[in-house]
């Protein structure tokens, strides 16, 4: 599940599901 390596990136900027301000890497998705 490369969904889960994304949720590692959103909490790791500490913003929330909705936040815009993530960043979501290319790290198999």
């Amino acid at each position: 599940m490369d969904a889960d390596k994304n949720w590692i990136v959103k909490t790791s900027f500490g913003s929330t599901w909705g936040d815009s301000g993530y960043i979501t890497l290319p790290l198999g998705n």
